[in-house]
């Protein structure tokens, strides 16, 4: 029974860990000609939404560049921004 309670705990300590991550959504750089956003694989919808809003300022519209997976469960996503 040790051992369950040791790996219920690690389990536990890891969902608070991804909790804290979770939803993440962060603006790394901004210029008028890329905008580079770290997040959750599960936030990439919403990542290419705020490129575009951006973007935008600038009047123009977002153009995916990269996508690189840094752990399983962040993505920096690189985009630059174009003319429309």
């Amino acid at each position: 029974m040790g051992n369950s309670y040791g790996a219920l705990a690690i389990l536990a300590l890891a969902a608070f860990g991804l909790g804290a991550c979770a939803g993440g959504l962060e603006e790394v750089a901004e210029t008028s000609d890329v905008v580079t956003l770290e997040h959750s694989p599960d936030r990439a919808s919403d990542a290419d939404d705020l490129a575009q809003s951006r973007c935008g300022n600038y009047g123009k519209k977002a153009k995916l560049r990269a996508v690189h997976n840094q752990t399983a469960f962040e993505r920096l996503t690189i985009y630059d921004c174009v003319p429309r």
